[in-house]
C-alpha cells in the first residue's frame, strides 16, 4: 500500500456519497499536493481491482466509486443523481428464476432503483 493508494482510500472511506475520481483528487490533493489526477485514477483502479472499492457505471460521463463492497443496491435520484445505498435482504427467488429464464448461474447481482430525492422533490 503505497502512500498515495493510502490517501485515496482514505479519503474514499470518508465520503458519505458515491464521489467520482474527481471528488477524490479534491480530498487527495489536501494532504498529498503532489498527486496528479492519473494517479488517483489508477490507485482507485487498483484499489476496485484488490476488492477495497467498487466502481459503479459511469453516470454523466463519470464513474462513481463506493467503499462499500459488501453486496447492498443503490437508488440513484434522477433531478442530482445522487446515489443512496439501500441494503435489503437477498431475495434467492429472483436469482433462481434468472437463471432458469437464461440458462446461466448467476455469481452476483446488483439492483439500481431511480426516484427523487427528497430535496429535488421539494424544488
Amino acid at each position: 500500500m503505497t502512500p498515495q493508494r493510502a490517501a485515496v482510500l482514505e479519503a474514499l472511506s470518508t465520503c458519505k456519497h458515491h464521489p467520482t475520481a474527481e471528488d477524490i483528487y479534491e480530498l487527495v490533493v489536501r494532504k498529498v499536493p503532489r498527486i496528479s489526477l492519473g494517479t488517483v485514477y489508477r490507485n482507485l483502479q487498483v484499489l476496485v481491482d484488490e476488492g477495497y472499492a467498487t466502481r459503479l457505471p459511469a453516470m454523466e460521463g463519470s464513474h462513481r466509486y463506493d467503499r462499500v463492497v459488501a453486496a447492498h443496491h443503490h437508488i440513484v435520484c434522477s433531478g442530482c443523481s445522487r446515489i443512496v445505498d439501500i441494503h435489503l435482504e437477498d431475495d434467492d427467488s429472483l436469482r433462481e428464476t434468472v437463471e432458469a429464464q437464461c440458462g446461466f448461474v448467476v455469481n452476483s447481482h446488483r439492483t439500481e432503483f431511480e426516484g427523487t430525492c427528497g430535496e429535488c422533490a421539494a424544488k
